[in-house]
């Protein structure tokens, strides 16, 4: 066989493969995506005491004193911030909440859940990081046992 028949009959081959390979990639790459399955986690707020909870006075940090208006849930999966979803939670009868979050199984979920006041000022927060096996998380909240004078001791 002559050198320009072999060049000839490899830039056909060649020619052959990347033309197969670049109408099969889009398929393969829609496959996978496609088959993705979501679990829900439920993720349930009660409140303790609920007629002493709204009406207790919180201090935050560097503001004033302020009852509970709001509980507000922020929540990502796999640590990716920039896919950070937020929603304030219904709450029946001042009592409890749900919220239902859909994400692959066995994922990582970062939770942020928080007490807001009307002001929109954030009285407190619990953050938490679970693994999605379709499972129901419930986060209890509660007013303070006590609150108790601060005394210093010292010489004027």
């Amino acid at each position: 066989m002559s050198f320009l028949r072999l060049r000839k009959l490899f830039g056909g081959l060649f020619l052959a493969t990347v033309l197969s390979f670049c109408f099969c990639l889009p398929v393969q790459a829609a496959t996978p995506a496609a088959s993705v399955a979501t679990t829900p986690l439920d993720l349930q707020v009660q409140i303790d005491q609920p007629r002493m909870f709204w009406n207790c006075w919180f201090m935050a940090p560097g503001a004033e004193a302020a009852k509970p208006a709001a509980i507000k849930v922020e929540w990502n999966t796999n640590g990716i911030s920039g896919q950070t979803k937020q929603t304030t939670l219904p709450i029946t009868n001042k009592e409890s909440g749900q919220l239902t979050i859909r994400t692959e199984k066995n994922a990582t979920i970062n939770i942020d859940i928080s007490v807001w006041s009307a002001k929109n000022v954030k009285l407190g927060s619990i953050n938490m990081q679970v693994i999605n096996h379709g499972q129901t998380e419930t986060v209890t909240i509660a007013p303070p046992e006590r609150v108790e004078p601060v005394f210093t001791w010292g010489k004027s």
